[in-house]
This record gives structure tokens, C-alpha cells and sequence, in this order.
């Protein structure tokens, strides 16, 4: 060491320096501002300040809260508590039960007492957060920043305006926290034991306390004593058997499934282990596995509500999900069976759930940032009541990132409350930092972070004004629309939008279906015998056929499905006397109905009906209108998911326009659809479905490159819709060049990718692949698509004309032949089988197919249209004269273009000149022929033939002597509608 290093170490120390009698005064006031912020702290967690929360939170929900019956679950919800049935998976009991009392409230509309509840279960949740982050804090300003974060929650504050279950799991899930946050990880025994009765309460409330219970067991084990830890061994091994189990409903990762469960072993040997040591080493083992009893046998005595589940299906109810009467159905229900395995595919498909835009609709990045120096502050104090809270939101998180939900904020609901608590203590850990306070100078440093957090806060309140909510009333006019543009004696298939709100009109109000003689028919159920059970049982008038369509081992619930669609045409056919209505598009034309828009409804008419039927059914169409709720001059607010439904009302109304376009070419109807799909995104500028109609209508109007543009922007929006990806496939395919087919094929495979039960998509790709000149590929996509969907006509008959190209014919035949076991009943795939048997020189199979074919279809315009079409494609031209000669006679006015308008020119003049040959007197087959020869570039036969055809018919002489000079004077702008004088004759 140098000299001057040890004379300035033996240098004495220097006298610290005398505070000045300023500084003095300020650190005796900044003591007795501690002082009195923690007394403030300790009487603000109890008394009249928790009780103020309460109150004002629960007048400000109840003023906002929803005045009626409000969407989707809610209103399954509000039914079910009417009735005392059976909500969707796992039943939900509890709700059910407590919603029952709260329907004696003397409120007119019976909705809005389950609202009701909603807002007080909230309320109490607001006010026992704000309890806990004063507690665990020791601050008062932190209990207000968490209650300003939960107000500016909108999923936390939306559940508490209508009638839902994640009000009450909020509650339940505030109270257990409370209870371990007073307990400060002492182990007392009424505290910790309430906890845990409040979590196994919530539990059968709803699967997302399994977060809150999983945690729980942490820190049962990580409390002083062998009493809760010799707790924690049962609860866990309980608790990962029911965690098996449910992955195993669903078919999910089977290797985590048996590494899961030889792990539980292994944890219930070191378990026993453990005992054994407790009572060779200390005393009170007994003692400890009693109180570990007593705790489970709380557990299965809270279990018994479910009891109630079996009870209430027995009634017969409106809603009765899987009819939970028998063992097996109870179980199917408690354990989610019909729902989709929704594991992530691939780390893209993850990471899109992440979803960042809905974390930041819920709580500003600001505040989420505060949560960093609160979850330091909290452990401080409790780490661990905070690595409870911490584990909770850490599970709620994963367990939305490997669900995929209908409403994924609401499988995150604890995450936003935890986040909230943090934030609160965030903001007074900033506020009481040390380094912040003592000398005057330090004060207005102070001051900007107490305005910076007050920023904070005011940013994160931004769009928490619910008041809209008040005047919530879209559900409910639809429901009463649909009613009312129903007739009487008809059946509705509904979707998945509208079940819960025909429900709660069937529960609640159910004079209006009696008086009507409304069947409903939720299409998502009909794979399940349990609900066809349900059907017969409420509708005995209605004939529901036992049916061998659906083959799937394992039913889902979804709507997208042929093989609902060919199950809801077998009731139509049962039930011929009856009218058939819809709330979206899901028969489509090739079944043999068409769908014709009426109101906020769908008529569903048969595909041969008259033009002029088929005129006026569009004529009673009119868009729905939503103005008033309920009658009264109040109006509907557009809250976000009465903007979405309606928008997507309009959506598919478009479509269906759109879909009239495409097939007849009228530019009347692309308007139409025009207008509904601008609607659609007035309402909801994010609907992405919309937005790809809109430029598929633009596509159509000759914009091509503005509607591909609009197209690819929708599927920006949404890149998980399969839909978006097939429509845009379909309009990149009917380019017909090597790279849109490419491209084409491309997206049809994301599509099938996003939906694995997407047979359409498979059918797509194998025609994509043919136009690409492969037709092995192809050959193995249609054969995937028909074992996919077997009864998926398509992949059949187009993979028998590739086997016939090929020179196969006996595969083709076999093709056609397993077809037909499927689908015998489908008039197209029949005169396909007989095309393809006269192809492969079976004259004798042709023939007795046409007599089968003629023997077991009714004998009408649709039957001989396609005998027409038959003997047309095989050269039997005398036949086909026969078939026409019949048409006309049945319909005088059908458009005999329709018989060689598919056919190139060529093709269409020798199919022409042979049917005049055999109906020499039919005046429109003669201006075809001369419009055939126009289209092959031979202007002198066209004109040649309507002169010939002038002299044949003096009657319509003037009209030929028109086209003709027309024909010889191309300058002439020539007529739209050729056809129109000869039909008005």
C-alpha cells in the first residue's frame, strides 16, 4: 500500500454534518406522513371504505348494465335460468341455481335480473381487489389505481353488465385471494381453509379456477407445517387425474398424456414416502391426515352440486346439452365432449393467439409496465400470497394460449385481475420509492411521478365508458325479427348465433312459438343422439328420420358441415307440409333447395321453383331494420358484439346476392349485395368476411385488380379464417394461368390446414391439380376428400372422369358404384353413373341405371332436366328430343338455352342440329342454332339460318327479320336478351 493510501486510511473520519432545522421539521412531517398513510391504510382495507367501493361500483354497473336479452352465451344463460335446464358444457350448475334467485327481483324483463347479478357479483369482486391491494400494499393509493385498472378492463367490466359466468368466477376467485391475502402466509387454519373451499366452489363453477387450484397447492406446500403440506400430496394427485382425464376428452397429446400420468405415480410414491417419514420422525400424523380429510370431504360435499345437473334433465328442459340423465352423458358433459381439439398446430398458430391488440384493449402498456415494481413491492411483503396470484396469471395465460375459444379475453379474465392488482401496488411502490423521498428538493420529482401515473391512469381509461351497454337491445330484435318473418307451421335451423336467443323466446316467453308453431333446429347439434332425442321430444309433430349420415366417432359441434346439410334436407323431405327457414347459408344449391333472403331470416325453397315464385319470394326480402328496442323510443347502441352480429347478419345476406350473381349473371343482384356488404362494414369495419365478398362483387363487376386487393386485405385481417383463404382461391383459380392456379392451390392448403374437417378445400386442390396437368397428385386429394366426407358427392364423380380419361373404366365404375352406397338418393351422381357406364360400353348397366334412376326420382321438370342432359352427353338424340318435348310441355317458358349454353360452339351446333332434326317447330331452337354459328365465327350460316327460320315461322317473322339486320349491320348495338321476344310469344 503507498504512503498517501495509508495516511488518508489513518486520516480520522469527518464529523457528519448537523441537519439544518428545515431539514429536521421535514423528516419529522415526512414520518408522521408515513405514519398516518399506514394507519389510513389499515382502516381503509375494513369498514366504510370497502363498503363505499362496493356501492359505487355497483350503482355505476347497474346503470350501465344491459336492459334485456343480450348475445350468445349470455342469452343460453338467462334461458337456461328460466327453465332450470342444462347450459353448455360443464352444465354450470351453480350459475343456474344462483340466477334462480335472482329472477324473484321484480324487474319486467327477466334478463335483466341475471344482469343484476352480474353487476353485484362484479361489484363484490371490485371491492375485495381493492381490499387485497390495500392489505398486501399498506396503501391506499394502490387499492384506487387497481380499481381504476379493473374499470378500465373491458372484458372485466363487460361480464358484469350482462348476464355470464365469469362474473362469479371473478368473485370467487377476489374472495380466495382476499382470504390468503389477511391469512400474510401465516397458515392460519379458517383462513387458508376458506380459500380453498372458495377455490373448490369456483371450481365447479368453472375449469378456469384449475389455474387458481394448481397454484393453490403450491403454496399449500410451501406454508409452515406439516399440516398443509401432508393437504397438498391428495389435492395434487386429485388434481392431475382430472387434468388427464380432460386431455384425454379431447384426444391431446397422448405422450404428454402418459408421461403426465407415470409422473403422477411417481408423485403419489413420494407422497406415501413423505407420510411415512412424518410419522417416524414426528407426532401428529394423524392429526394432520384427519384435517387433510375434513378438507376433502368439503371438496366432494361442494362437488355434489352437480347433482343437480341429472335432476334437471330429467324435467325434459328447452336446454338440455348431451340430456345428462345416464352416467356416460353426465360425464360427457362435465369433461367437454363435441368441442374441437384446440392444441395450437404449429408456433406461428401460437403465437397469433398471443394476440397483442386484445391485451391492449384491455389495459394500456403503461400499466402493465407498473405491474414490474409492484410484483417486486407485493413479494416484499407476501411472496407468498403474490406467487400465487403470479402462478394464477401465468396459468390463465397459457391455458388461453392452448385453448382456442370462443371469447379468449374471458379465459384470461384472472390474468387481467392479477395484472390489475400489480399495477395498483406498482403505482404506490413508485410513489413511496425511496430514493424519492426525505429532502425538499426530491418533492417535485415526486409530484411528476404521482402525474405521470395519474396519466397513466387516465389513458388506461380511455373507452371504459360502458352507458352504451344501457341500451343494448340487438338480441332481442333479432329474436322477436326471426319470429315474426317466420310463417306459421315451419321449422328454423339456426346456426351459432342465434340457439341461445331462440332459447331464452322458447324458455320465457314461449306463447309466442306455441302460437306460431315454430320448430327450432340448432344445425350445430344434430350429428348427437342426445339432442335428436330432444327434438322428437319437444316437436312430435315433426318427423326427425333416424339417420346413418354421420359417421364420425367422435361429433363436434359446428354448422359447416355437408353432412348436417343433407340431414336437414332428409327432414324437409319427411316433412313436406311444413316451411323451411334459416339463419344463415348452409343448403347449398346442388342439394336441391335454394335459399332465398326474407328479413332477418332465410326462406328455403325448392330448387325448381318458378321464376316468378322465386321473383316474389325476393320481392317480400327487405333489409332488417334496427332502430327501437323493445317498442320503446329508446335505441339500439352499437356495443361491440351487437356491431359484429348484425354485421354479419348483413354478411351473409350479401352472399346469398352475391351467390344470384354469379349464377345468373344479373347485375341487379351484385347491387344488392353491394349494399349489404357496405353495411356490413358500417357496423363492423373489421369484418373480414365482408370485405372479401365486397371484392369477390368487384371482381365480378370487371375491378379485378381492386377486388384481389380487397380480397388479400381480409385476409390480412383474419389469416386464421379458412374461408377467406378458399374465396380468394376460387377467384385466383378461374384466372386459368400457371401462377394464379399455383397460388390457388396454395391457399386451399392453408385452408384444409386451418380446418382439418374441410373436405370442400381437399375437392378444390385436386381440381387445381388437374388444371396443372397432375394427375396422380390429383387422384390421391379426391380420394381424401370422399374418406374425409363419404358422402361428398364431387370427389367421386370427378375422380371416376379422370379414371375414364385415363382409359380405366373399371375404376371408374368402382368409383361410381361406392358412391352410389352413399348416396343413392342424389340425382346427379346417378345420371354420372349412368353417363360413365355408356362411356365404358356397359350397355346393359346403362340401361337398367336409367330405369332405376326413372323408377325412384318423381317425375319432374328437375328429374327429366337431367335425363336431357343424359341422353345429350351420350348421343341418344332421340331421347333427348322426348325429354325436351316433355319440358315443354310441363313449362312452355323454359329457357332452352340452358341445353347447350356449357357446350363450346362446335358441340352446340351438331347437339342443335340434331334436336331440330327430331323438334323441327320449336322457334328458339333455331335463333340458338343461329347464335351458335355467330359464336364460331360463321356469319353466313348464322344468317343463312335465321332466314331459313324467317320463312319457316311467319308469326315471328318480324322479329327474325330484326336479328337478321342486326347480323348484316354490325354497328348496330345488338339486343341483351335474344330470347325475349319468342318468350313473351
Amino acid at each position: 500500500m503507498s504512503e498517501k493510501k495509508k495516511e488518508k486510511k489513518a486520516r480520522p473520519a469527518r464529523p457528519a454534518k448537523e441537519p439544518s432545522e428545515l431539514e429536521k421539521k421535514i423528516a419529522e412531517l415526512t414520518g408522521k406522513a408515513d405514519s398516518f398513510r399506514a394507519a389510513i391504510a389499515a382502516r381503509a382495507g375494513k369498514g366504510a371504505a370497502p363498503a363505499s367501493v362496493f356501492f359505487v361500483a355497483f350503482a355505476w354497473l347497474l346503470y350501465c348494465a344491459a336492459p334485456t336479452l343480450y348475445w350468445g352465451d349470455s342469452a343460453e344463460l338467462v334461458s337456461v335460468s328460466c327453465n332450470l335446464g342444462v347450459a353448455h358444457s360443464p352444465g354450470y350448475p351453480l350459475f343456474t341455481q344462483l340466477s334462480r334467485l335472482f329472477a324473484l327481483l321484480p324487474f319486467d324483463e327477466f334478463p335483466f335480473r341475471a344482469n343484476v347479478m352480474s353487476a353485484l357479483l362484479t361489484a363484490l369482486a371490485a371491492t375485495m381487489l381493492y381490499t387485497v391491494a390495500v392489505r398486501m400494499s399498506r396503501s391506499v393509493f394502490a387499492g384506487l389505481v387497481t380499481l381504476a385498472a379493473l374499470a378500465g378492463c373491458r372484458s372485466f367490466v363487460h361480464f358484469g353488465l350482462i348476464a355470464e359466468v365469469y362474473a362469479a368466477h371473478a368473485a370467487l376467485f377476489a374472495g380466495a385471494l382476499l382470504l390468503l391475502a389477511l391469512d400474510r402466509s401465516r397458515g392460519s387454519r379458517p383462513l387458508v381453509s376458506g380459500a380453498l373451499l372458495l377455490i373448490f366452489i369456483g371450481f365447479t363453477h368453472h375449469l378456469l379456477m384449475a389455474f387458481a387450484l394448481g397454484a393453490a397447492i403450491i403454496h399449500l406446500a410451501l406454508l409452515p407445517g406439516h399440516r398443509w403440506r401432508a393437504l397438498a400430496g391428495p389435492l395434487l394427485l386429485l388434481f392431475g387425474a382430472a387434468m388427464i382425464n380432460l386431455f384425454r376428452a379431447f384426444d391431446a397429446i397422448p405422450s404428454l398424456i402418459l408421461y403426465s400420468t407415470w409422473a403422477l405415480v411417481g408423485i403419489g410414491a413420494v407422497y406415501a414416502g413423505y407420510l411415512v417419514f412424518i410419522g417416524l420422525k414426528r407426532k401428529g400424523l394423524v392429526r394432520f391426515i384427519s384435517g387433510a380429510l375434513v378438507i376433502l370431504a368439503a371438496a366432494a360435499a361442494v362437488s355434489l352440486v352437480f347433482a343437480y345437473l341429472p335432476l334437471a334433465s330429467a324435467r325434459g328442459p328447452v336446454s338440455d346439452w348431451w340430456g345428462p340423465r345416464n352416467p356416460v352423458n353426465f360425464l360427457n358433459l362435465l369433461f367437454l365432449q363435441g368441442y374441437e381439439s384446440t392444441l395450437p398446430a404449429d408456433k406461428m398458430e401460437l403465437l397469433k393467439r398471443v394476440d397483442l391488440k386484445m391485451f391492449l384493449g384491455q389495459m394500456s402498456p403503461a400499466m402493465m409496465a407498473l405491474g414490474l415494481p409492484g410484483i417486486i413491492l407485493l413479494f416484499r411483503k407476501d411472496w407468498r400470497t403474490t406467487l400465487f396470484a403470479v402462478l394464477c396469471g401465468a396459468g390463465a395465460l397459457a391455458g388461453s394460449l392452448l385453448i382456442s375459444h370462443g371469447k379468449p379475453d374471458a379465459l384470461r379474465i384472472q390474468l387481467f385481475i392479477v395484472m390489475s392488482l400489480f399495477a395498483g401496488a406498482g403505482a404506490a411502490a413508485v410513489i413511496g420509492w425511496r430514493p424519492l423521498r426525505g429532502a425538499l428538493w426530491k418533492a417535485p420529482f415526486r409530484l411528476a411521478a404521482a402525474a405521470l401515473i395519474l396519466f397513466i391512469i387516465s389513458v388506461n381509461l380511455t373507452g371504459a365508458d360502458r352507458r352504451h351497454m344501457n341500451r343494448a337491445g340487438g338480441a332481442r330484435i333479432l329474436g322477436e325479427a326471426i319470429i315474426n318473418d317466420v310463417r306459421t307451421n315451419s321449422v328454423v335451423f339456426i346456426g351459432t348465433q342465434t340457439p341461445g336467443i331462440m332459447g331464452y323466446f322458447r324458455a320465457c316467453e314461449p306463447d309466442l312459438f306455441k302460437r306460431r308453431e315454430i320448430a327450432v333446429v340448432p344445425v350445430s347439434f344434430l350429428p348427437f343422439k342426445w339432442e335428436l332425442d330432444r327434438l322428437r321430444r319437444h316437436y312430435p309433430d315433426v318427423l326427425f328420420p333416424d339417420t346413418f349420415l354421420f359417421e364420425e366417432e367422435k361429433p363436434v359441434f359446428r354448422v359447416d358441415d355437408p353432412a348436417r346439410a343433407r340431414y336437414a334436407v332428409e327432414i324437409m323431405r319427411a316433412n313436406p307440409d311444413r316451411a323451411y327457414y334459416s339463419d344463415f347459408l348452409f343448403i347449398p344449391l346442388e342439394m336441391g333447395y335454394r335459399t332465398v333472403p326474407r328479413g332477418a331470416v332465410y326462406r328455403i325453397a325448392p330448387g325448381d321453383i318458378s321464376p316468378d315464385e322465386f321473383d316474389s319470394l325476393l320481392e317480400a326480402d327487405s333489409t332488417p331494420q334496427w332502430n327501437a328496442f323493445g317498442g320503446s323510443p329508446r335505441y339500439i347502441s352499437l356495443d361491440d358484439s351487437s356491431a359484429v352480429n348484425i354485421s354479419s347478419i348483413h354478411n351473409e345476406r350479401g352472399k346469398i346476392y352475391l351467390d344470384y350473381g354469379a349464377q345468373t349473371g344479373e347485375e341487379k343482384y351484385f347491387k344488392t349485395a353491394v349494399k349489404e356488404f357496405n353495411l356490413a362494414l358500417k357496423y363492423d369495419p373489421l369484418n373480414s368476411k365482408a370485405l372479401s365478398n365486397k371484392g369477390h362483387c368487384m371482381f365480378y363487376f370487371g375491378q379485378r385488380e381492386k377486388g384481389l386487393e380487397m380480397m388479400r386485405k381480409a385476409l390480412k385481417l383474419d389469416p386464421l379464417d379458412p374461408q377467406l383463404h378458399e374465396a380468394l382461391a376460387t377467384v385466383l383459380f378461374r384466372q386459368q394461368t400457371q401462377k394464379s392456379i399455383s397460388e390457388a392451390v396454395a391457399l386451399w392448403t392453408t385452408a384444409y390446414a386451418l380446418d382439418p374437417y374441410n373436405s370442400r378445400a381437399l375437392h378444390n386442390i385436386a381440381g387445381a391439380l388437374v388444371a396443372l396437368g397432375q394427375r396422380d397428385a390429383a387422384i390421391e386429394y379426391y380420394n381424401a376428400a370422399s374418406k374425409l366426407d363419404p358422402y361428398y358427392a364431387s370427389p367421386y364423380i370427378n375422380l371416376a372422369r379422370i379414371y375414364n380419361q385415363m382409359g380405366s373404366c373399371s375404376k371408374a365404375v368402382e368409383v361410381l358404384d361406392h358412391a352410389k352406397e352413399k348416396r343413392r338418393d342424389m340425382l346427379w351422381l346417378r345420371i354420372e353413373i349412368a353417363e360413365q357406364y355408356y362411356n365404358c360400353r356397359l350397355q346393359h348397366l346403362y340401361a337398367r341405371e336409367v330405369e332405376e334412376i326413372m323408377s325412384e326420382f318423381d317425375r319432374d321438370i328437375e328429374l327429366l332436366y337431367a335425363l336431357a342432359i343424359l341422353f345429350r352427353n351420350v348421343g341418344q338424340h332421340d331421347n333427348f328430343a322426348r325429354a325436351v318435348r316433355e319440358i315443354r310441355s310441363i313449362d312452355p317458358e323454359f329457357p332452352l338455352q340452358k341445353f347447350y349454353s356449357s357446350l363450346d360452339c362446335q358441340r352446340a351446333i351438331t347437339v342443335l342440329s340434331e334436336l331440330i332434326k327430331r323438334i323441327p317447330d320449336e322457334p328458339q331452337l333455331h335463333l340458338s342454332l343461329a347464335i351458335s354459328y355467330g359464336n364460331c365465327d360463321e356469319p353466313d350460316l348464322a344468317i343463312s339460318t335465321l332466314r331459313a327460320a324467317s320463312r319457316r315461322f311467319p308469326s315471328h317473322r318480324e322479329q327474325f327479320n330484326i336479328l337478321i339486320q342486326r347480323a348484316t349491320n354490325p354497328g348496330q348495338p345488338a339486343p341483351s336478351d335474344p330470347y325475349q321476344p319468342f318468350i313473351k310469344e
